[in-house]
């Protein structure tokens, strides 16, 4: 561990599991990040909001799928596959797809290296519908998956991968019924073969667009989201097990689809707030 930005740096880590050890010797700069900087990169994927984005870890890219856009008639929802190496961005033609379809989530599995998709919704079809399906791509194709169980149809839902036991958490969302949108306030693991619904003694209250991030201390953080009694700015941390609230004398004001992430290096949560003042929960 650092506390300085500008001190070198030595260490030695597995920093996932099931890889061999790898020995780090070397210094290391380390600048403190005070500004955000706008690439140009040559291509660029067509422009889209709520499409489902995770970095792979194994192909060093991130990996954007869907989302919604528009085009000449008007808006449009999207079922392509586009990845981005820190410089370019590229389209990855796939023999097989998702059905289109906006807010899914998507993690990277460190365990097996493959990225998980689960639901979305496609709010332009009659009637509005959410999806259930979970699918997996290998950084060159998309795999349906078919599970014994599975959670419930959902979008805006809450994912991360649990690096420690090698599952990946979902909690909440929304799903579409009769063109309302009905908070969901379950827990679910998916280990690569089935998911399980996790009967937690507690829990936070139902809602959509939270922001989750997993911890190296094996914590999923949850922060914020939106229901029909409206945003929240609550934290939440769940271990496998159960769900607990933490609260403190500071905390971001009451967000929705906040993007948040995790700094390995410092042992932070980071979050990138919007302006949710005037969010309200989806019907349709």
């Amino acid at each position: 561990r650092h506390s300085n930005a500008t001190d070198s740096l030595m260490c030695m880590f597995s920093p996932w599991p099931k890889l061999p050890l790898l020995a780090l010797i070397l210094p290391v700069h380390l600048v403190a990040q005070t500004q955000w900087t706008l690439p140009q990169p040559p291509t660029s994927a067509p422009a889209r909001c709520g499409a489902a984005m995770a970095y792979d870890l194994l192909q060093s890219h991130t990996v954007m799928f869907g989302g919604q856009g528009s085009n000449a008639t008007g808006t449009t929802l999207r079922n392509d596959t586009w990845r981005f190496d820190g410089a370019d961005w590229q389209s990855v033609p796939t023999a097989a797809s998702p059905p289109v379809r906006q807010w899914s989530n998507m993690v990277y599995d460190q365990t097996r290296n493959v990225l998980v998709l689960f639901g979305g919704m496609d709010d332009l079809s009659v009637p509005p519908t959410t999806y259930a399906d979970t699918w997996e791509f290998d950084g060159n194709n998309w795999s349906a998956v078919s599970t014994l169980a599975s959670p419930p149809s959902r979008a805006q839902h809450g994912m991360v991968f649990d690096l420690f036991r090698s599952r990946t958490i979902l909690f909440g969302g929304v799903q579409l019924q009769a063109g309302a949108g009905i908070a969901l306030d379950d827990t679910w693991e998916y280990d690569g073969n089935n998911w399980v619904q996790v009967p937690t003694s507690q829990s936070p209250p139902p809602r959509s667009g939270a922001g989750m991030v997993f911890r190296w201390n094996g914590q999923t953080v949850l922060f914020g989201g939106v229901s029909p009694s409206g945003l929240y700015s609550d934290t939440w941390v769940y271990d496998g097990i159960d769900w607990l609230q933490v609260t403190g004398t500071t905390q971001p004001a009451p967000q929705f689809a906040g993007n948040m992430t995790y700094d390995s290096l410092r042992d932070r949560c980071v979050l990138l707030a919007n302006d949710s003042v005037s969010y309200t929960h989806l019907t349709l």
